[in-house]
């Protein structure tokens, strides 16, 4: 919350990733103090064909989860071969699309 303040970001991700049998499982954590961009992106991600092979899914336990004023979303990565080199410039796509960024 501090570095979102601080960098005055309406967006911040992180991606995660570990391993399950030797497979790569990968996760998404979006957060932000704006709920329409975090919202924005989940849409996107969840919905719009440019994202659809990443295979996104919105974790049921962490849906629409707020702390501190910080609305936080976290997805699972159906494709694991989708890595920050597809991910990002997707969302700098969609980034570019706001106009409160």
């Amino acid at each position: 919350k501090s570095f979102i303040a601080s960098e005055d970001v309406n967006l911040f991700g992180v991606l995660g990733v570990t391993f399950v049998d030797d497979k790569p499982k990968r996760e998404l954590l979006l957060t932000g103090n704006d709920d329409h961009v975090v919202d924005s992106f989940t849409q996107f991600l969840l919905e719009h064909p440019d994202a659809a092979d990443l295979d996104m899914a919105e974790r049921e336990d962490c849906k629409d989860y707020t702390q501190d004023g910080m609305k936080i979303r976290v997805f699972r990565q159906g494709n694991p071969k989708g890595s920050r080199k597809q991910i990002a410039p997707l969302l700098l796509q969609h980034a570019s699309t706001m106009e409160t960024l």
